[in-house]
């Protein structure tokens, strides 16, 4: 029987298998390849998270304790 916690590490690993092969959905290979402060996992969660808000809203909620 599938549950909610099976459904969730279910979409964790298909993210993280997404984020390891990111290159492939990427352009030349230039995206995605510095190290930035959100890496592509978190924005796809982010992504995934978002409710009706604005983008400021949604980023308050995701990164409450995030100053700038």
């Amino acid at each position: 029987m599938i549950n909610h916690t099976n459904n969730l590490n279910v979409l964790n690993q298909i993210i993280n298998e997404t984020t390891n092969r990111i290159h492939n959905f990427t352009n030349l290979g230039h995206d995605f390849t510095r190290n930035r402060k959100l890496p592509a996992k978190t924005i796809i969660k982010m992504i995934l998270n978002m409710w009706n808000n604005s983008l400021n809203a949604e980023l308050f909620d995701t990164f409450p304790d995030f100053n700038d």
